[in-house]
């Protein structure tokens, strides 16, 4: 990343690294947090650069996607820029575009992460202890209602 880092320098940018660009967005049943490898600023523009040194994968692309979502919530830095997102391999980069950040994302990932909504494929499941204690009072319950009914 240090490579990269020069690079976006060069060209004309302030490259804010892993440590300064941490966040942490508290919802209402979960906490986003993160923090990009790379985010180049220069002007009214900035690059979120993610650096990979596996193979390409779509989750990659959706990590980025993610920050491109999130960044703008987290303080002033990132609200007024234009930001755009990229994939960076070893040999290879994959631009991510702020428009990939659309409604659809926005509701069934953005959304869901910060707390909005449970994720589906979470829904209906709680942590192990959680889960035991529910097991426990669905089991209470239906005792109950099934008392009720013999009564």
């Amino acid at each position: 990343m240090c490579d990269q880092k020069r690079n976006w320098e060069s060209k004309g940018y302030t490259v804010l690294t892993e440590g300064q660009n941490t966040f942490r967005l508290r919802g209402k049943t979960a906490t986003l947090a993160g923090k990009p490898d790379l985010v180049a600023v220069r002007g009214n523009t900035a690059v979120i650069i993610d650096g990979k040194t596996g193979k390409d994968g779509s989750a990659h692309a959706i990590q980025v996607m993610i920050y491109l979502y999130a960044l703008p919530l987290t303080g002033d830095r990132y609200k007024e820029l234009q930001l755009h997102g990229q994939v960076s391999y070893q040999d290879h980069t994959v631009d991510v575009p702020a428009a990939a950040v659309d409604q659809r994302f926005t509701d069934r990932t953005g959304g869901q992460l910060c707390g909005m909504q449970v994720p589906r494929h979470h829904r209906g499941r709680l942590p192990r202890k959680d889960r035991r204690r529910g097991r426990r009072e669905r089991r209470h319950g239906r005792l109950l209602t099934q008392a009720k009914k013999g009564h």
